[in-house]
């Protein structure tokens, strides 16, 4: 899936190890011949890596001459997001940021806004991106989208050299639920949203996010490649034909979002090609009615699963096959499977998980 890498792109993040036993149902441990070769569980790595992928941004961006294209008031500017997620959540406040695009559907800007809409989110990315370079770098760049269902795919490229961080949300003062991003279509390979290989600190806040693709493999409505860094909070997801939110060598985090009734995983995270990174957090969220996991991390890839409600999937609640060290499934509440199977499963082969203070979700 991947044809060519550079060395930036197969850089992973290894989560912190807890080394405490599962106290969960283990499945027959497969032949020798037949397991995957241990891996040295890596050293754990800083906190900045994953700062710069969401965390980061409730910190005041560096004080910096503002660009405001279709620019928002001056008050606005500064203001606190009011929307709340799916799950009648409020999202953390939005920071101001140093470059504002509006999003429009008839391309003119909403009222009490001046200056220029874009009538696709693709385009408004790019104009963000482009004004930041303008002024040499900035802390964040918002794109901020009008209540309406937009049809488009959005592929967030590699951006470290203009900011920091770019989030893509609603119109201030809107509805969480008023802007719904859709795509569906025959051409395999397409998620809605996909952040390019290196692309770090994209964030997706407030979205209701549709996906229809023809694709077996990578089929995924949200989409966080190598290399890349994701956040997501308050977002409603469903895939009709793949997995909600998947990320492969990459690093993902997914708060207070709700992730139902797709054809496969609701949440997914892979280690990269060579079985190894990646890192997923999946803290407070909904994921149920899916057709196969509500959570599975595999293929050398670690996790943070916490605090979520996981219920009515068609296998397992939560699954570990062959992970990275530094698992953690702590206090969710934990369905099992429509087909009767267990709520959550590790593998047998793996070590340095800890899996504690789940109940089961009935």
């Amino acid at each position: 899936r991947f044809l060519a890498m550079t060395a930036t792109q197969l850089a992973t993040l290894a989560a912190p190890t807890h080394r405490v036993a599962p106290s969960v149902s283990r499945r027959p441990r497969a032949p020798a011949s037949f397991r995957r070769p241990r891996r040295t569980p890596r050293a754990a790595s800083s906190s900045t890596e994953r700062d710069r992928d969401g965390s980061e941004l409730d910190a005041p961006p560096v004080p910096r001459r503002a660009v405001l294209i279709a620019a928002t008031t001056a008050g606005a500017a500064g203001a606190a997001s009011t929307a709340h997620s799916p799950r009648a959540v409020a999202s953390p406040a939005s920071t101001p940021a140093d470059v504002t695009v509006v999003v429009a559907k008839d391309g003119r800007s909403p009222d009490g806004i001046g200056g220029r809409a874009y009538a696709s989110i693709s385009d408004a990315v790019a104009a963000a991106l482009d004004a930041a370079a303008a002024l040499g770098k900035v802390n964040v760049a918002s794109v901020r989208i009008a209540p309406g269902t937009y049809a488009e795919r959005v592929v967030v490229p590699a951006f470290a050299a203009q900011c920091d961080a770019l989030r893509i949300e609603p119109l201030e003062g809107t509805d969480a639920s008023s802007v719904t991003v859709e795509h569906f279509t025959s051409v395999p390979y397409e998620a809605v949203f996909e952040a390019a290989p290196g692309a770090r600190g994209v964030v997706l806040q407030n979205l209701t996010i549709r996906h229809g693709s023809k694709s077996v493999a990578n089929n995924y409505a949200v989409f966080a490649n190598v290399g890349s860094g994701l956040t997501m909070r308050g977002c409603d997801v469903r895939s009709d034909t793949g997995s909600g939110v998947a990320a492969e060598g990459a690093t993902l985090e997914c708060e207070d979002c709700v992730v139902s009734n797709c054809k496969t995983h609701g949440v997914a995270v892979y280690g990269d090609l060579f079985g190894q990174g990646g890192f997923g957090r999946v803290v407070k969220c909904e994921i149920r009615d899916n057709g196969e996991d509500g959570v599975l991390v595999r293929g050398g890839a670690s996790a943070e699963v916490a605090g979520n409600e996981v219920f009515d999937n068609g296998r397992f609640g939560v699954e570990l096959v062959d992970v990275g060290a530094g698992c953690r499934v702590v206090d969710n509440a934990v369905g099992v499977g429509r087909k009767g199977r267990r709520g959550v499963v590790v593998d047998d082969a793996v070590s340095d998980v800890e899996v504690s203070g789940n109940r089961e979700r009935l």
